[in-house]
């Protein structure tokens, strides 16, 4: 089966249309990412200049050459800008712009009506750049995204094959035949049409994938992180506390845990505000995260309550962190001399000897003893 020019051009068109709304209505659900936006505002654009080049030889040559090849390339800076978004940058105008400022100027050259083969390898290569651009901004921040982008970056770089190709091999002087004389259809034009109505589905797929990819790995985030300290919360502890010592009893090693308690936390609250309990919270969060190895699990589990869990540390290692916590947050300047205290009970135990709810019962036991004794110190529990 054979289709005309204006049928491919009339498909595509309705094809970018239509995933353009699709894309802003999905934006406007989602309105905390606005790569959807850009790429809702590239897929539309790119179906505004398809119409507009659609009216080549109908007289009206400057909509079709110079003002539907400037839309065009817009819509490209706007696809690169989505990518650049989602990867965390700011949208950068000027590039954006670059394609079409340098596609106007280069149409009020002398020539440019005359070399179509100019046009085309021109046009080609502008687009191939801003192609190349959206490759190096999913490339760039990979680590950083925690998504599946794979598939982003090979349907982006088969884009760019195609209009590197295109600049290589293409001198438009088919579609120059096709439109004038009513010539047999161009199969490589035809091929770049079929090529971008499966690249705006592509991309818009994989795009709203990954960007409900990264929303739940956000909100799974969040459900895990105490809000405040920005570090484990209580679920958080408890399963990656379980995990940790089934890993200890695998490999043998002891485990210790640190149960901790701000001391004269209420006091604070009342005299200074609940502003500064909340820099007392934090100014403890990152002092004890000073002293923690990276294997080491560290959470808040109540309002002024904190757990640490140690691996591959007995008594004595563990008391020896205990009380370079406790003395380092007391010496912290962000209250008077004498304020900031904490109080640690320790619960060291062998390999695969206790669960976790065990170990906190313990720990509870020690602190509420530390506590009983004057506050502001570190006991073992078991040790009067």
């Amino acid at each position: 089966m054979s289709l005309s020019l204006p049928t491919l051009i009339l498909v595509a068109v309705f094809i970018f249309a239509l995933m353009g709304i699709l894309t802003l209505h999905a934006w406007r659900r989602c309105a905390s990412d606005p790569s959807l936006g850009y790429l809702g505002a590239m897929l539309l654009t790119s179906g505004l200049g398809v119409g507009l080049i659609a009216l080549r030889g109908l007289g009206i040559d400057y909509l079709a050459l110079v003002l539907g090849n400037i839309v065009l390339l817009t819509g490209a800076g706007l696809g690169w800008t989505a990518m650049r978004v989602f990867g965390g940058r700011r949208p950068h105008w000027p590039l954006l712009l670059a394609g079409a400022l340098f596609w106007w100027l280069f149409s009020l050259w002398p020539g440019f009506t005359a070399d179509l083969g100019l046009r085309v390898r021109l046009y080609s290569l502008l687009t191939l750049g801003y192609t190349l651009l959206c490759l190096r901004e999913l490339w760039r921040p990979r680590v950083r995204l925690q998504v599946s982008y794979t598939p982003a970056l090979i349907l982006t770089a088969l884009h760019a094959s195609i209009y590197l190709l295109r600049a290589l091999i293409d001198d438009g002087l088919a579609l120059d035949q096709a439109i004038n004389n009513g010539g047999p259809r161009p199969a490589f034009f035809a091929l770049i049409l079929f090529e971008s109505m499966l690249f705006a589905i592509g991309i818009s797929y994989i795009t709203l994938a990954m960007v409900r990819e990264r929303a739940e790995i956000q909100l799974r985030a969040a459900a895990y992180s105490d809000p405040l300290t920005g570090i484990d919360n209580r679920r958080a502890f408890m399963e990656r506390g379980g995990q940790l010592l089934r890993d200890c009893t695998a490999r043998r090693e002891p485990v210790a845990l640190l149960l901790c308690d701000l001391d004269h936390f209420k006091r604070i609250n009342d005299q200074f505000g609940h502003p500064m309990g909340d820099q007392v919270l934090l100014a403890f969060a990152s002092e004890t995260g000073r002293h923690l190895r990276r294997g080491d699990l560290f959470a808040r589990i109540g309002g002024e309550e904190f757990a640490c869990l140690l691996r591959s540390s007995d008594a004595a290692a563990a008391e020896a962190v205990a009380q370079r916590i406790c003395a380092g947050f007391a010496s912290l300047p962000l209250l008077e001399p004498g304020m900031l205290g904490v109080s640690i009970g320790i619960v060291s135990r062998p390999a695969g000897e206790c669960e976790l709810s065990r170990l906190l019962s313990m720990g509870d036991h020690a602190l509420y003893a530390a506590k009983q004794q004057g506050r502001g110190r570190v006991l073992q529990y078991g040790v009067a």
